[in-house]
Order: C-alpha cells, then sequence, then structure tokens
C-alpha cells in the first residue's frame, strides 16, 4: 500500500494544465456561468454543453491541476464532499432515480478542459443517455487476469512510493 500523499510522478503523458482554460475563467469572474452552489473549495454550475436536462460541474477553486492524480489528497476529498452535496442538489430537484458521477482524465479519456472538473448527471428510468457498462463487463474477473493486474498495480505503487520518498 501506499500512503494517499501527494504522489510525485511525470505526468509529460498527460496534458498539462491550461491557465486560460474555460474554468479558470469562469473562477476569476471572467466568464458567465450559472452558479448555483458554492463552497470554500467548489462551485456548482449547470454544464454549457448539457448531454441532458440538470447536468452539472462541479470545479475546485484550486488552480494548477490538469488531472485528478496531480492534486494533494486533501483538495480531493474537500472537492467529492461537493461533489456529494452537488448531486444530493441535483438528485432533489429533478427528481432523479440516479445519478452518474464522471470525472475524466486527460484527452484519451474524453476530458476536454485540462482543469479538474467532475460531471454530475442525472439519471432517469429508460433514459437513453447510454452511459452504461458493455456487456463485456458481465464476466466475472478470472484468477490469471486478476493475478497479472495486482502484480502490475503492486509494482506501480511501489514505484511511486519510491519516487516519492525521493
Amino acid at each position: 500500500w501506499i500512503e494517499p500523499r501527494r504522489l510525485r510522478v511525470d505526468w509529460s503523458a498527460m496534458e498539462p494544465y491550461d491557465s486560460g482554460n474555460v474554468f479558470a475563467k469562469i473562477l476569476d469572474g471572467e466568464l458567465p456561468c450559472n452558479r448555483f452552489y458554492e463552497s470554500e473549495y467548489s462551485i456548482g454550475i449547470l454544464d454549457a454543453f448539457p448531454v441532458c436536462r440538470g447536468h452539472a460541474l462541479v470545479i475546485p477553486k484550486a488552480k494548477g491541476y490538469a488531472n485528478i492524480m496531480s492534486m494533494p489528497p486533501e483538495t480531493v476529498g474537500h472537492l467529492f464532499q461537493d461533489v456529494a452535496r452537488v448531486s444530493a442538489i441535483v438528485q432533489k430537484a429533478l427528481g432523479a432515480s440516479g445519478i452518474n458521477i464522471v470525472q475524466n482524465n486527460g484527452k484519451s479519456s474524453g476530458q476536454e478542459v485540462f482543469h479538474v472538473h467532475v460531471h454530475i448527471i442525472p439519471r432517469f428510468k429508460d433514459d437513453e443517455l447510454g452511459l452504461r457498462f458493455p456487456p463485456s463487463a458481465k464476466e466475472m474477473l478470472n484468477a490469471d487476469s486478476a493475478g497479472e493486474l495486482l502484480t502490475s498495480f503492486n509494482e506501480a505503487a511501489a514505484s511511486l512510493k519510491e519516487a516519492e520518498d525521493n
């Protein structure tokens, strides 16, 4: 196990923070938004390009973090406390029967704005958003595959811890 401290990792394979990004401009008051929540750490806004009615974003006020792995654990903790609050607001306001909480890291994951943010997507019975796992996800992980993954994950964790300690 590695302790949840800020990891010193080479993020060169991922996109860097863009200080001129739209969320930084919203936080600085340079761009308007439809804000409905604010705490010491985050804001909750309506997504300007929603995938459904009520699609919201939680944006941390902390700048300089393009992906969640680069954020200090305390900052991530504050962010997700606000994610829980905003999710409850969205669910109650719309009577949603479910909520998708989506947080993308890197262009290949679908991230378009390189300032950490979390999507809160209300879901309803029989909606057709398509944010579902494919049928292959119903197949149970076998022991050989699990063993290979655990070895790789443990090696990566040890490497991260070593880099953090140096």
